[in-house]
């Protein structure tokens, strides 16, 4: 995991935003009880509904970048999907259809070998 939702308060599933693992560390290594975290907070994280098919899923994380999204519902977090989550799935998905997949095999379009 390369960071963490934020939510507003203990048993709330509401996003407010994401962290990044390296700014959450950055900011408890200088120490106290209470961490503020809006100088690495990302307030406007990319977002899906838990509805969104792959094929939209797999173009946005090719389009954008992305190395994460979270999937939500009417705003609520249902989890987070990660560039290797993807991609596992997507190898998974075309051995299941008959496709054949091994180490060597190519990445999916849009990814390169590094991405796995």
């Amino acid at each position: 995991c390369q960071g963490f939702p934020v939510i507003p308060a203990p048993g709330s599933a509401r996003v407010v935003g994401y962290v990044p693992r390296v700014a959450l560390q950055r900011m408890a290594a200088q120490g106290g009880e209470e961490v503020d975290l809006a100088p690495g907070l990302d307030a406007a994280p990319v977002q899906v509904d838990e509805a969104t098919c792959v094929d939209r899923v797999e173009e946005m994380f090719y389009l954008l970048g992305l190395r994460y999204l979270l999937v939500t519902s009417n705003g609520g977090l249902l989890g987070i999907v990660t560039k290797k989550d993807l991609l596992r799935f997507l190898r998974k998905a075309a051995l299941d259809t008959g496709a054949t997949a091994s180490p060597s095999s190519p990445a999916p379009a849009g990814f390169t070998r590094d991405d796995l």
